[in-house]
């Protein structure tokens, strides 16, 4: 499948248009995966990312890839995964491919836009049966409020899509939501990082629901594609957080939270559970909660850093990974090349053969009429042949008769003049 092109048929996934992510945003974990019977693999913009360092228990502690370009667009990591199902060095793994790439392209692309790039990567499985996707359902971000309508429509098409090939539906989203009776779900603002940090109402999945986020990609991953009989039987997701449409609800920006209204909160709290006196424990634990937040912080600060110093190294690794890459494919190339000029060279001896064994055939046709002709001619010289033979004997049969009729008369003859001499 060709790459997606605009109206002017230019890549849009290339440089320097907004869909192209450049190789030093791409962070990635690799592991062992040979003894799987299928490949796992998550690909994802920056809500994936670090989440290869959540550890699981039981059945969900298995090997499992991940790619993550910070602030990749849809359509760039959908090419990325199309060009890895159509790897032919990743032929015979059985790919299972959890596809998070539409949280950055909400606010700029179309829902048809949208729909299109999934219809994309569909169309490419057809011709590799082997390898499935998944389409998990996007996140209701509370800095993208305003375009919660089309994440709940796109949510819809993405869970049709996903039953369409015979999976499960794949709802992510609930992970950052509350089920309220009556109500349905309600997302829960303290589950965005930026929230917590005073940043902004919420972007990024705050670090507490990591582990809830990466459990149900990993048992989607083993039930969802539905690739064991049992999973096939025993794992259906519940219907009331497939079919929302989005929630009816406003977020709060935390600079915009009256200090002094939670206090009176607090206040009629104490006061309705314990009497009028608002004690010290809650400064206490306010102080408390500031404390955690700010050595939350420097952990965070020291990660960065961290992180900008392995950030090289896995910038050179990924280097002379598509290094390694376009080698092979310049290899695959020539190959190619080889193989279709062996191709037109057989095709020229094909020919040639053929006109050799018609000239061949021709030849053997004419030999044969003249063999038939020389058997003609030889049965008819036979047939003269004892033609004459017989005359030839009925002429010698003739002589034979004429001898002893000379004979006769010679006889008939000598005894007359015998006769005569005694007459006299």
């Amino acid at each position: 499948m060709d790459l997606p092109k605009d109206s002017r048929d230019v890549d849009t996934t290339k440089y320097p248009h907004p869909s192209f992510c450049p190789d030093d945003r791409c962070n990635f974990k690799f592991q062992d995966q040979e003894k799987n019977q299928f490949h796992h693999l998550v690909v994802g913009h920056s809500q994936v990312l670090g989440k290869w360092n959540v550890e699981m228990k039981d059945d969900l502690v298995y090997p499992m890839d991940w790619i993550a370009f910070s602030g990749g667009k849809a359509r760039f990591l959908a090419n990325e995964i199309i060009r890895i199902v159509k790897n032919p060095a990743n032929s015979h793994l059985n790919l299972r491919i959890s596809a998070i790439i539409w949280q950055n392209s909400v606010h700029e692309t179309s829902l048809e836009d949208l729909k299109s790039i999934v219809m994309n990567i569909v169309d490419v499985l057809r011709d590799f049966p082997q390898h499935k996707v998944g389409f998990p359902t996007l996140q209701f971000a509370p800095d993208q409020e305003k375009y919660w309508k089309r994440i709940g429509d796109f949510n819809i098409f993405l869970r049709e899509i996903n039953i369409s090939l015979g999976q499960s539906p794949y709802n992510l989203h609930s992970i950052t939501m509350n089920k309220r009776k009556g109500k349905g779900l309600k997302v829960k603002q303290t589950g965005w990082r930026e929230f917590l940090h005073n940043q902004g109402k919420g972007f990024h999945i705050a670090e507490h629901l990591w582990f809830p986020y990466v459990k149900m990609i990993k048992t989607y991953h083993l039930h969802g594609f539905k690739d064991s009989q049992a999973s096939k039987q025993g794992f259906t997701p519940r219907d009331s957080n497939c079919l929302i449409s989005y929630p009816k609800q406003s977020m709060t920006h935390p600079s915009k939270v009256d200090v002094r209204q939670l206090l009176n909160n607090i206040k009629s709290r104490k006061r309705k559970n314990y009497g009028k006196v608002v004690i010290q424990d809650e400064v206490h634990d306010l102080e408390t909660k500031r404390q955690q937040l700010e050595t939350h912080e420097l952990k965070l600060i020291k990660e960065s850093i961290v992180s900008l110093k392995e950030h090289q190294k896995r910038k050179q690794s990924l280097r002379e990974a598509n290094n390694r890459l376009d080698e092979w494919e310049k290899k695959e190339r020539a190959k190619e090349v080889e193989i279709i000029k062996s191709e037109r060279e057989m095709n020229a001896r094909e020919k040639e053969l053929e006109m050799r064994e018609a000239e061949l055939l021709r030849r053997e046709k004419d030999f044969k009429e003249r063999e038939a002709c020389f058997k003609e001619k030889e049965t008819r010289m036979d047939i003269e042949r004892v033609q004459r033979e017989l005359d030839l004997a009925r002429l010698e049969q003739k002589r034979k008769k004429l001898k002893k009729i000379v004979k006769k008369e010679e006889k008939k003859r000598e005894e007359q003049k015998k006769g005569k001499k005694k007459q006299y």
